[in-house]
């Protein structure tokens, strides 16, 4: 099956889909994430007054050089940036981000040290916030990262039966190739219309702005970027999947 085909079989997601949430928790692997897999549906939970929180995996230093005369706690507030200036433009007043300190591109996969204590600290989280709706990366997409989120995710759930969680593709997007198309049941792969919020999603993701000052590459939303094509579709995809 070829890509368009793979999108095509996707169900509608309605109205109904939304209304009993009252807070949705976010997960995001790296701090230019939230713009290219979610956006437009945060903007539509914000105009139906969904608290959103959202949980960064790692701080994503992409050079010790960059920050070399910070504290660590300076760090986190500079990386915590992008993602607080375009919740502000999705329309978000009352909502919270925070790190599971993640270091880089290191998080721990499942029987590695320190899988137990982060999934641990995801479900203190999730406890707290109590999301009737989890937004986390497609573990299948082409990060290490993407992979150990979802999986610490899993195993931070294994205790909370009440929220449901949709996964959002990135790489699935412009990179997937057919060999790469995960396997789906009947139903799992959901398409929500967002032209309604098409603008400030592209105004958000128009707000990145790099924080690295010696690695450019590290904004991926500007222009000739092959991301960019995301934050202009009228249509986002997410997977809700058996959570055994």
């Amino acid at each position: 099956m070829d890509k368009a085909l793979f999108l095509k079989q996707a169900s509608e997601i309605s109205s109904k889909d939304f209304e009993n949430i009252q807070s949705c928790l976010v997960l995001v692997t790296h701090p230019e994430d939230k713009p290219l897999g979610c956006a437009g549906l945060i903007a539509m939970l914000v105009s139906r007054n969904v608290e959103i929180a959202v949980l960064l995996a790692t701080d994503e230093v992409p050079s010790p050089r960059d920050f070399k005369n910070c504290a660590s706690e300076e760090v986190r507030l500079i990386r915590k940036e992008p993602i607080c200036t375009q919740l502000e433009v999705l329309g978000a007043k009352n909502y919270k981000v925070t790190f599971f300190e993640g270091k880089g591109a290191s998080l721990p996969a499942r029987n590695h040290p320190n899988f137990d204590a982060l999934a641990h600290k995801i479900a203190g989280t999730v406890k707290q916030e109590k999301p009737q709706l989890i937004l986390a990366p497609f573990e299948l997409d082409p990060s290490g990262n993407n992979h150990a989120t979802r999986q610490l995710l899993r195993e931070a759930l294994k205790d909370f039966g009440y929220a449901k969680v949709w996964e959002y593709p990135i790489g699935l997007y412009p990179t997937a190739q057919e060999q790469d198309l995960p396997g789906l049941n009947p139903g799992e792969l959901k398409r929500l219309n967002i032209a309604e919020f098409l603008q400030a999603k592209e105004m958000a993701g128009k707000s990145h702005v790099s924080t690295s000052k010696n690695n450019p590459a590290d904004d991926i939303t500007g222009p000739g970027s092959e991301m960019t094509a995301i934050s202009s579709a009228e249509h986002e995809y997410y997977i809700e999947r058996d959570r055994k």
